[in-house]
């Protein structure tokens, strides 16, 4: 299983836009999501809590603002899987993405993989 982390900090603006693209791409691939809610002042846990309410396999954990570094290790805390994904809360991956990491990391047990990002300014 894979578990990704997303710290969130009011991420109102993104995080529908990040979640669905997470939704779309997780497929039939064995994946857990944790949001850690950052203590946020906008309606970003509104929007978690619904997503958290449609999907099982996403969890919602809400904290006061400690930062990303700690909102990381929270969701470390949580997940349950052998590997670990973090997507930052105003990211979006590609439908093809977990059929990459599973191809080039679970499928092959290595310890550690590093993924390159690009950045499309829309």
């Amino acid at each position: 299983m894979i578990s990704v982390i997303i710290a969130a900090f009011n991420a109102a603006a993104t995080i529908d836009r990040c979640i669905n693209s997470i939704d779309v791409a997780k497929k039939n691939h064995d994946i857990e999501l944790i949001v850690i809610d950052d203590g946020s002042k906008d309606h970003t846990a509104s929007l978690l809590h619904s997503w958290a309410s449609a999907r099982s396999w996403i969890t919602v954990k809400s904290q006061k603002n400690a930062g990303v570094a700690e909102a990381r290790n929270t969701g470390l805390d949580i997940a349950t899987g052998n590997y670990i994904v973090f997507i930052d809360a105003d990211d979006t991956i590609d439908d093809w993405y977990f059929d990459f990491v599973f191809e080039q990391a679970v499928d092959r047990d290595v310890e550690m993989s590093r993924c390159w990002h690009l950045v499309i300014n829309a």
